[in-house]
């Protein structure tokens, strides 16, 4: 009788504490789902679930504010996902919030994540649609991951064979590495570079002073550079010149065009000469093609001749005559004279 009733106490503590652990699980399994607590439903339009299932964690800056509540495909691109949140959150999302679905660490259940929205905004209410945000999934993280190996690995395989040839002695790294001459060559290319990169620098650098100078000192180049008047000045002096040289030019033109008119009249009465002379017309003619004309001219001139030398006999005798002789010796005195005024000048 005593076992007994002491095996019925065991069974009631059983029975009691197997219950209270049950209704303690239940309570803080459904407080964690909103169960029990105060909360309001909004919904999010996504295209792609990623493993998103009911129950899953919603969360809004890292911390669980909701569950998923239902997930309904609305079309063969996007899902219409409902949200079951906190009423205490409400006062913090605003109405250009955005949702994205993401993964609990590297293996865990997908989730959704709220984002706070950019600019002012009124704070969420029951039954309204937040936009999804545009970001790669887990799975699209994963495919760049695939691709950025391969690309590393092809960038491996290529440093490989680099590294082959170098050491194989292939190329010109190989050479400045192992030959010495080479080496010394390419460093004194290196240093003459140098040198002329600083001869550069203060060739800029003088430059830099002269042009300081000029903006400070009072010359010409100063003047030149800022006097609005002598500039102003010198384009019209600029524009007289021109206009000076282009009226020049325009009488040399005239005078070149008329010069070149008279010489084409010239040239055409040369020409009618020319053509007279050789159809045998006129005295030029007989004097090229007759014989007897010209031997008669050649007699003339000889004739001529003679007598201005007779001429010149009669002269010197007339001077030496006593009766023209006074007259010669004045008119000697008046060339003289004329000379020596001549040569006084």
């Amino acid at each position: 009788m005593v076992k007994q009733k002491s095996n019925n106490v065991r069974l009631g503590l059983f029975v009691t504490v197997t219950t209270i652990i049950l209704l303690v699980s239940v309570y803080l399994i459904g407080n964690n789902k909103n169960i029990f607590g105060s909360s309001f439903v909004v919904s999010t339009i996504l295209n792609n679930a990623g493993g998103l299932q009911a129950g899953n964690n919603v969360r809004f800056a890292g911390i669980n504010v909701g569950t998923v509540k239902k997930i309904n495909i609305t079309s063969d691109s996007t899902l219409m996902v409902d949200l079951r949140l906190a009423n205490n959150v409400q006062s913090f999302i605003r109405k250009n919030a955005k949702t994205s679905v993401s993964i609990d660490g590297l293996v865990g259940s997908a989730l959704i994540n709220i984002h706070p929205g950019e600019g002012p905004a009124p704070a969420i209410e029951a039954g309204d649609i937040l936009r999804s945000a545009d970001v790669m999934g887990t799975s699209e993280l994963i495919a760049n991951l695939g691709i950025t190996n391969e690309n590393l690995a092809l960038f491996v395989q290529d440093l490989l064979e680099i590294s082959d040839k170098i050491n194989n002695g292939e190329g010109l790294i190989p050479q400045l590495i192992q030959d010495s001459i080479m080496a010394s060559n390419t460093m004194q290319i290196m240093h003459n570079l140098n040198i002329a990169s600083q001869h550069i620098v203060n060739t800029l650098r003088k430059l830099e002073n002269s042009i300081d100078e000029l903006k400070n000192e009072e010359g010409l180049a100063k003047q030149l550079m800022t006097d609005t008047v002598i500039m102003t000045n010198l384009r019209s002096l600029s524009l007289e010149l021109n206009e000076k040289i282009s009226q020049k030019l325009d009488t040399i033109v005239d005078g070149i065009s008329e010069t070149s008119a008279n010489l084409s009249q010239s040239t055409e009465s040369l020409q009618q000469i020319l053509e007279q002379v050789l159809e045998g017309n006129g005295a030029l003619s007989q004097l090229l093609y007759d014989p007897e004309m010209a031997r008669t001219l050649r007699k003339t001139l000889e004739n001529i001749e003679a007598g201005t030398a007779k001429f010149d006999e009669d002269m010197e005798a007339l001077k030496h005559n006593f009766l023209f002789r006074r007259y010669f010796r004045k008119q000697d005195k008046i060339k003289k004279k004329e000379e020596m005024s001549l040569s006084n000048q």
